[in-house]
């Protein structure tokens, strides 16, 4: 099939750079997240350098700057079927492991927990349930809105968490079509923090937002 556009013909192509975002023609990420570690274990070979001069917390401040920013680009987009035995989910391992002069087959689990950086998998929850909590408050843009249009659950009869406004989630049936989706995967960290805390979440600021998250991605 021959596509025109002005006059121009439209070659095709297996992936497409938008806004930083490697889309393929399947949207597995797989050109993208070979762009992302590219870039993550350049920050890695900094960080092994540096750690040799500055103290731990420049180090973890450098962190930030360098390889979590890359990280989190975006996250909420590519990040809902991740893991932390991915690809990226090792090279962020391999980052805990350098900052605390570990070996490179040291227990990662507690490196992030004394470090306080969160696991790949939080990071993406995290994410998720900010989403949420801005387009809810009204803080996002009218289009993700419009395409979210998050809607609280609402029953015929009382429950013990009625007052809890969950959200109700989409009809979802695999992986590829639903489960994985970014409005099923927010919805459902957004109910589990409300359970969690078992208060309405929806009028705090974004400060206690970040703050209540935490506390639930450490229990």
């Amino acid at each position: 099939m021959n596509l025109n556009l002005d006059g121009h013909v439209l070659k095709f192509s297996t992936r497409v750079k938008y806004l930083g975002l490697f889309f393929d023609e399947y949207l597995a990420w797989n050109f993208h997240f070979d762009h992302l570690s590219a870039k993550l274990r350049r920050s890695n070979g900094i960080l092994s350098k540096l750690r040799h001069f500055v103290p731990q917390n420049i180090l973890k401040t450098l962190y930030y700057a360098i390889f979590h920013s890359h990280l989190t680009y975006a996250i909420t987009v590519w990040g809902q079927s991740l893991t932390q035995n991915s690809r990226i989910g090792i090279l962020q391992k391999r980052c805990v492991r350098i900052l605390t002069f570990s070996n490179f087959d040291a227990e990662s689990a507690p490196l992030f927990i004394n470090l306080g950086i969160p696991t790949l998998p939080h990071t993406v929850i995290k994410f998720n349930i900010q989403l949420v909590h801005q387009t809810l408050t009204n803080l996002s843009p009218e289009a993700v809105t419009n395409i979210l249009n998050f809607k609280t659950l609402s029953h015929n009869y009382h429950t013990r968490n009625s007052d809890l406004k969950l959200l109700e989630r989409p009809k979802a049936k695999t992986l590829k079509y639903g489960l994985k989706s970014i409005k099923y995967q927010s919805i459902l960290n957004w109910n589990q923090i409300l359970l969690h805390t078992k208060i309405d979440l929806q009028p705090l600021s974004t400060y206690m937002i970040k703050k209540k998250v935490s506390e639930f991605l450490q229990n």
